[in-house]
This record gives C-alpha cells, sequence and structure tokens, in this order.
C-alpha cells in the first residue's frame, strides 16, 4: 500500500511541475503532508521512473520554482531529516558568504572543468568553418525557432537558438574559444571587472545572452561542425512566443554556477526557456543528469548538456555537416535528416 502511494504521489508531483507553471499547492499538499520516510522513498522513485526524461526530484523543484515557494517546498522534503550535506542543486561552496572570492572560486573551478574550454575544444586538424561557408549551407535551410548545436574535433560544447532572419539568440561564458588553461584562468579572475566596465559603457563584450548574427558568430568564433534539429510541434504562434521570451532575457549574465532560478543563463538553459514559452507541457524532452564537475566539492544536479539536447527524442535532426558526421555517426544516420 505505501509502495503504491509512493507510485500514485511521484506521478502527481511531475504533473504538478510541467507545462508554463508549476502548481504550488500541488507540490506543498504531498511534501508537507508526508513523514520523512515516505519522502525519502519518493526522492529515490521520482529519479528512477522521471531521471532520464526529466530531473531527480530536487532538481526539478529548482528549475520548477524559485525563491520562498522554493524554499517551502525544499524545507517540506527536508523536514525530520539529516541534510548537512551539501543536496542536489547546491554545491559546497554555495553554503556561507555567496559573494567576494568564494563566488569567483566557484566560477573558476566551473570554467576550468566544464563547458566550451574542455576537450571538445580542444585544437585539431579539421578544417574550421567560415561564415561564407554558414551562408551558403546552413541559412537557406535555417527556420525561427530551430536549434543550432555546434564544437570543435567534431564534438558538441554549445547550442543556440535561431530567430529568423539570420540571427539567433545564445548564451557565451566567454568572448573566444581555444582559450587553453591561461586563458581560462584570465576569463574567469576579469569577468566580474568587465561587466562593471560594460555597464559604464567603458568596453563591451560578446558575454551572457545576446543576439548576433549566425555567420558573424562562426566567422568570429572558432568551430568546426554543427546540427540543426527542430521540433515538428511549432507552428508561427507558438515560435514567437518562444522567442519573445529569449529577447526578454537578453543582457542576462552567463550561468557560470549551472544552477536553475538565479537569472543568469547557460546555453542549454536557453533552449529549456524557449520550448517552456512556445509548447508548454508539450514541450520536447531534454535529459538531464548529474555532473560532478570537482567530484564531492563542486557538483550539480540536473545539469543539461548540448549533448542532452542532441539526444532528445521529441526534437528532430535536419542539417549537419561532415565534422559531426565524424564524431556522432550513429546518432545522425538514425537521424536520417539531410548533410
Amino acid at each position: 500500500m505505501a509502495d503504491a502511494q509512493v507510485e500514485r504521489d511521484v506521478d502527481a508531483l511531475l504533473a504538478a511541475m510541467r507545462g508554463l507553471g508549476s502548481d504550488e499547492a500541488a507540490i506543498y499538499a504531498i511534501l508537507e503532508n508526508r513523514d520523512a520516510r515516505h519522502r525519502e522513498a519518493l526522492e529515490k522513485r521520482f529519479a528512477e521512473k522521471y531521471g532520464q526524461r526529466w530531473l531527480t526530484l530536487r532538481a526539478a523543484l529548482h528549475d520548477e520554482m524559485s525563491g520562498s515557494e522554493l524554499q517551502r517546498a525544499l524545507d517540506a522534503l527536508d523536514k525530520g531529516r539529516d541534510v548537512r550535506a551539501p543536496q542536489a542543486g547546491e554545491n559546497m561552496l554555495d553554503y556561507g558568504k555567496g559573494g567576494g572570492l568564494g563566488r569567483v572560486l566557484r566560477h573558476f573551478l566551473t570554467w576550468y572543468n566544464f563547458g566550451l574550454g574542455g576537450a571538445s575544444d580542444a585544437i585539431d586538424g579539421l578544417p574550421r568553418l567560415t561564415g561564407a561557408q554558414i551562408r551558403q549551407e546552413m541559412l537557406p535551410h535555417l527556420l525561427p525557432g530551430d536549434v543550432i548545436l555546434s564544437g570543435n574535433n567534431g564534438g558538441i560544447s554549445h547550442v543556440m537558438m535561431a530567430i529568423g532572419g539570420g540571427l539567433m539568440i545564445h548564451s557565451m561564458a566567454t568572448e573566444k574559444t581555444m582559450r587553453g588553461h591561461r586563458g581560462r584562468i584570465i576569463d574567469v579572475v576579469t569577468a566580474p571587472a568587465e561587466r562593471v566596465a560594460e555597464a559604464l559603457g567603458v568596453k563591451q563584450r560578446r558575454q551572457g545572452v545576446l543576439l548576433e548574427a549566425v555567420d558573424g558568430f562562426f566567422d568570429r568564433f572558432e568551430r568546426d561542425c554543427y546540427v540543426i534539429m527542430r521540433s515538428p510541434l511549432l507552428r508561427e504562434q507558438e515560435t514567437q512566443a518562444g522567442i519573445a521570451r529569449l529577447k526578454s532575457l537578453l543582457g542576462k549574465p552567463y550561468d557560470w554556477d549551472f544552477a536553475p532560478g538565479n537569472e543568469a543563463y547557460y546555453c542549454s538553459e536557453l533552449v529549456g526557456e524557449f520550448f517552456r514559452a512556445a509548447l508548454g507541457p508539450r514541450a520536447p524532452r531534454i535529459g538531464a543528469s548529474k555532473q560532478n564537475l570537482v567530484p564531492v566539492v563542486f557538483e550539480r544536479e540536473g545539469l543539461v548538456d548540448p549533448l542532452d539536447v542532441l539526444k532528445s527524442p521529441d526534437l528532430k535532426i535536419v542539417l549537419w555537416n561532415e565534422a559531426a558526421l565524424s564524431k556522432h555517426r550513429a546518432l545522425l544516420e538514425q537521424a536520417g535528416g539531410a548533410s
């Protein structure tokens, strides 16, 4: 009987968090009226049942709620349990002082161990893509609402959203790629000062959530592969709703902490923002998993990697280049799109 109740509660929690807005009352009704053992079983079963298509329960709460509403749900989930250790969606460096040196250290650890500075941006022998190639090969096929994946060495490390007219919106951690170890350190240490300078109109950098030309990006930022994905459910009105949501986020900072609900965004977060605004509960399923950025010290639960976007069962792969095929042949050939 207890197992059946856990199953019902798990399904009800998922239903309460799907769509454009969460049903906070339903979430509280479950979490505040179950004992600690039952809530522990809920977390375990939620991860077993929905971990691949959704998130862990705790990460899902972080993704769908914020502020006092999120805190109430987490307090209810943790009541009567030993939660002194960092929980999923948090990390050890989040405790205590949230700014200053601690924040810079978190940013450095994140950038140094994960993201655009990783192995998929290593210098390789594949030819670099140019804006002229993009104008010829990609732009004639690109539609508003398309997902653009890119990277180096045939790998995928960045995702962008096309909005029409040869333009796209994406979130950048740094202005340049192929930075190496020293360059990554400089990027992290100087980022706060550069944001202040930009606010004063002294200097502008192409970081955070920004709009730019697709071909211009490939001219300025070294890439050798791309994949285009598309939702078959998108219609004009829905696409425009998603684009409007992305435009509302222009100028937001890059999410160095890879955490939901903090008014900062890493590249894959924007894909979710677009499709939730455009399609609501029909948004494509995109997996998320725990990432050990720095094992034990710095972990993230429910982080969406660009490769998770590529693997979505609800997005159709419609275009790729030969470099992408060299790395993801099985997945791309199975998709059966254009090459």
